[in-house]
């Protein structure tokens, strides 16, 4: 079964895993999803992670990267 990423979707704080999936497969998902994200994505060994972080999360991501360009 195929399914377009656009039907996919993850409540915040949930994964999805995905198995036997290619280099270019997840690579063309990148590029599908584009840099600007809301979710997490981590390939190894042919698995594939999809994460939707919390939002309380994604504050403190912003905090620290603030701090930072400071």
């Amino acid at each position: 079964m195929v399914l377009s990423i656009e039907r996919l979707s993850a409540a915040p704080g949930q994964t999805l895993m995905a198995r036997d999936v290619s280099w270019a497969e997840f690579e063309s998902l990148l590029t599908a999803l584009g840099p600007r994200r809301h979710s997490r994505l981590a390939y190894y060994h042919r698995q594939l992670e999809i994460m939707a972080p919390l939002p309380e999360h994604e504050m403190a991501k912003e905090a620290i990267s603030d701090l930072i360009k400071i």
